[in-house]
């Protein structure tokens, strides 16, 4: 599985870009934003294929939004409840520990971070990453995504234990779509490569 989040702004041609991500191959697009406005995201959905609305998440902050039906949700930290029991449910982790607490159920998969230190926040992950926590062990029943640092060259020295990851730096860092989607197509071929 591979997942793109969202820039926490706006950057331009986003909905072009997500539209042909998804064109290429993207599994899952998750909608982040450091102010969430239930507007906003009413107008990017209409930016993006109906037919690719099953395929997007949105990030929950401290109370629920007006999210249209067939929309994900993400999480961070407990569980959401059972009003969301009808999505695909996600949440972020940061430790082993998370992963086993009994809140747990009903996520689909869980956003692990930092795997390598972080492209987009600046110096996260640099002293410390959960990458050692996780590998060489198993996790039944667990889909873990893998986030933090991913690029076309970190992808490859990922374990067994990843089912995806989840790319943020490495694709809003580029200006323009098209060099988004070449990133992009680099990136998930290099991790296709590495799982077989």
């Amino acid at each position: 599985m591979v997942i793109v989040i969202s820039n926490e702004t706006e950057v331009d041609d986003e909905m072009t870009t997500v539209n042909q991500l998804f064109e290429g191959g993207l599994d899952r697009f998750h909608y982040r934003r450091s102010a969430f406005n239930s507007e906003r995201f009413k107008l990017f959905l209409k930016g993006v294929k109906p037919e690719y609305h099953k395929k997007i998440s949105v990030h929950l902050g401290s109370f629920c939004y007006d999210i249209p039906p067939g929309v994900g949700v993400h999480y961070k930290g407990d569980y959401a409840g059972d009003r969301f029991v009808d999505r695909i449910q996600s949440a972020s982790i940061h430790s082993v520990q998370e992963l086993n607490t009994p809140e747990r159920r009903g996520e689909s998969y869980f956003l692990v971070a930092p795997v390598f230190p972080s492209i987009s926040k600046v110096g996260y992950g640099l002293n410390e990453t959960v990458k050692g926590d996780f590998e060489g062990k198993r996790f039944d029943n667990k889909n873990l995504i893998a986030l933090g640092g991913i690029d076309a060259t970190t992808v490859q020295n990922l374990g067994a234990v990843w089912s995806g990851i989840a790319l943020k730096g490495s694709i809003w860092k580029a200006t323009n779509p098209s060099d988004r989607i070449t990133l992009f197509k680099k990136i998930k071929q290099k991790w296709e490569q590495n799982r077989h």
